[in-house]
């Protein structure tokens, strides 16, 4: 829902660049998927595109001092 918001602002000129954040990328390619079979082919003249960050290295972040 919150990606659908945010291409359809986007596509009124609200919001300029859309990025997601990952830990290491692997659910980018089903993400971009879903955005192709359920808002590309639902809504006309709907750009999905975003830029992607992640990071490879996972960190433990549960026993930081």
């Amino acid at each position: 829902m919150v990606g659908l918001t945010l291409f359809d602002l986007r596509r009124l000129g609200k919001v300029d660049k859309l990025s997601m954040v990952g830990v290491n990328g692997k659910r980018f390619p089903a993400i971009r998927r879903h955005f192709e079979e359920n808002i590309v082919k639902v809504y006309k003249d709907m750009d999905v595109r975003f830029v992607v960050f992640n990071n490879s290295v996972v960190r433990d972040m549960g026993n930081a001092q």
